[in-house]
């Protein structure tokens, strides 16, 4: 995944070629914005629900992981051959004053949510381990709510929402404003897609979940409706987000070329 500038665009935080460097390659950008649309696509048309029952019916159920496994790498490949492979295109909006020292403020919260999200069981986990779709109804469809879900129950994409947000707020050129753009749709597609599964699946755990979880960061908890303690979350988590973003902060300049905290 591409992560890009923080810094103004005068603040001279260019720092010479990175390793991610399209030099001497040339694309269109009709294959840009195709190649865009089609990593959407891929990471939601074939997990509806309806697609996935069709094609694991006829594929079979590794054939069908296999080859949704290969489609996602595929385009996804294509989609950053054509991101390095352009130029910036033309300045869509100049990131405001304030913006870097937002975005250094804030990515720590989003490197957590999104660290939290894969180091904590989901809890209808069960569902898809067993191959189905989440149904809430279905013994041991829907486990214990513990650790980030006690916050919100879609941790991971308020994450990556998050971590574009502040990358949008600190560039403004078309290539990183399309790429940042289409990494909102597939995070926003599934939680649309999470929240029409719970809400379709019949029962009274699939209802008692959704009641007493939220969507908004601690809403759950502010409201009563959630337990107000946060200690499963375990203390390593938020320390482990803080060295993750040690790490990307010093890796930032070498591998993207750019300085975050050039321009504070």
């Amino acid at each position: 995944m591409v992560v890009l500038r923080f810094g103004a665009l005068q603040a001279g935080a260019d720092c010479g070629r990175p390793l991610l460097s399209g030099e001497g390659m040339t694309w269109s950008w009709p294959w840009y914005f195709g190649m865009a649309a089609a990593l959407i696509a891929s990471h939601s048309l074939p997990t509806l629900p309806v697609a996935r029952r069709v094609l694991v019916r006829g594929l079979g159920e590794r054939t069908y992981l296999t080859l949704y496994s290969l489609l996602s790498l595929a385009v996804l490949t294509g989609f950053v051959g054509a991101y390095v492979g352009i130029g910036s295109g033309p300045q869509l909006y100049l990131p405001p004053p304030a913006a870097p020292w937002v975005a250094v403020l804030l990515m720590p919260v989003a490197v957590f949510l999104m660290l939290a999200r894969v180091t904590t069981r989901a809890p209808w986990s069960a569902g898809r381990d067993a191959g189905k779709e989440p149904n809430a109804a279905a013994p041991g469809g829907l486990g214990e709510i513990h650790g980030i879900y006690r916050l919100t129950r879609v941790p991971g994409s308020l994450g990556l929402l998050l971590w574009v947000a502040l990358h949008l707020l600190n560039t403004g050129d078309l290539r990183r404003v399309v790429l940042f753009l289409v990494l909102g749709a597939i995070a926003l597609l599934a939680i649309l897609k999470n929240e029409f599964l719970l809400r379709r699946a019949k029962g009274t755990r699939a209802a008692a979940y959704l009641a007493t979880t939220s969507l908004f960061p601690g809403a759950a908890l502010l409201s009563g409706r959630q337990e107000r303690s946060l200690s499963d979350i375990a203390w390593w988590r938020p320390v482990a987000a803080l060295l993750i973003y040690a790490v990307l902060l010093l890796a930032h300049p070498y591998i993207l070329g750019v300085d975050p905290l050039l321009g504070l």
